[in-house]
This record gives structure tokens, sequence and C-alpha cells, in this order.
């Protein structure tokens, strides 16, 4: 990850989150990182979904031999420790909108949770 000679990068670990990255792999990634350099990371999170959905989606990708991270927001947060975390933070990715415009999508309609954040 580290370019010509320490310039600042932006790296996407979106989708892949989810799928791959576990709070170990995230952190050799970041230490790869230069400091100005920015991370974008967005999670599975099943907050706001009831009991009965949290059991179908677990039921199911252990059925299905699933490998996923579902991360509550205090998990995914703590991907973000010792990183200035840009506004409007840690939200659905949705409302992530650097241009201020709100979009207010019901949890049961996005179960990600998204942000950026700057290397120190």
């Amino acid at each position: 990850m580290k370019t010509d000679g320490g310039s600042p990068v932006t790296s996407l670990a979106g989708v892949s989150t989810a799928r791959m990255y576990d709070a170990a792999q995230l952190a050799r990634l970041r230490a790869a990182m230069v400091p100005g350099s920015h991370l974008w990371l967005t999670v599975i999170s099943l907050d706001g979904y009831d009991d009965a959905v949290r059991r179908a989606v677990a039921v199911s990708h252990r059925e299905l031999g699933l490998v996923r991270h579902l991360r509550t927001r205090e998990r995914a947060l703590a991907l973000f420790d010792g990183l200035d975390l840009l506004d409007p933070g840690l939200v659905r990715v949705p409302r992530w909108r650097p241009d201020g415009t709100e979009v207010e999508i019901a949890p049961a309609r996005t179960g990600r949770l998204g942000g950026v954040a700057r290397i120190r």
C-alpha cells in the first residue's frame, strides 16, 4: 500500500469487509497506509433488525457455508480506533452523503454501515 516515498492513498475495503476482512487483516492494511491516507469501510450490520431476521440470517449463512463478519455498530466503530473518522461518521450507507443531502431508508432496507477515516 505504500506508494512513492509515502504519498497518501485511499483504500476501499467495502463489500470485502463483510466477506473477508477480520480486525487483524484490517490492522495490517492500516499499518501499510501512510498518514493522510483515507480508509473507507462498509460493514454488514443487523442492528435495527428483529431477532427473527437475525436468526434467519445466521442459519442461512451457516447452511450455505458463507463466512461473513456481521458487526454491531460498536464493533464496526472499533475498526476505526486510532483514526480520524470523518463526518458524518459511521452511518447507514445511504446517509453517507458528503453533499449533506439527507436520505432516510429504514434499517430493513439496508444492512450496511459505512464510514471514511483519515490515517494519522
